[in-house]
């Protein structure tokens, strides 16, 4: 499980997921998180409480965390982390599993990444694509 998922898997900060380049990053892109501080940091602890055994799978992500003001918020980024364009809202909108919400549309994104977003909590949804 990457950071990406569990953040999209286990908190309400999907939408704020996207793509970012920090400072001295040189352009490279990494997975950056739109909101506060404290909100972040809230939904992080108690999702890692929930989800102990997930955590040793994103615990090497978690190793670099940066933040940034953004004049009107700020953005936690993790240089270690890739941003998964799967799982944006924008690109996947569900699976269609028993375990999801029933949505089966596809992508319709410009790129036609053709994957569904997992919407179910949890990984053994045989229905997703991811």
């Amino acid at each position: 499980m990457s950071l990406h998922k569990f953040i999209a898997s286990y908190t309400d900060l999907a939408e704020s997921c996207r793509s970012y380049s920090g400072r001295g990053m040189m352009g490279k892109q990494c997975l950056g998180v739109d909101c506060s501080l404290n909100d972040f940091m809230q939904q992080m602890f108690s999702a890692i409480a929930d989800h102990p055994t997930e955590y040793g799978r994103i615990e090497d992500e978690l190793r670099v965390i940066e933040t940034d003001s953004m004049g009107r918020g700020w953005i936690v980024y993790f240089q270690r982390a890739q941003f998964d364009k799967r799982l944006s809202e924008d690109c996947c909108p569900g699976c269609g599993c028993e375990a999801g919400d029933g949505v089966t549309e596809g992508c319709d994104d410009e790129d036609g990444c053709g994957y569904y977003k997992q919407l179910a909590k949890e990984d053994d949804c045989s229905g997703c694509k991811l």
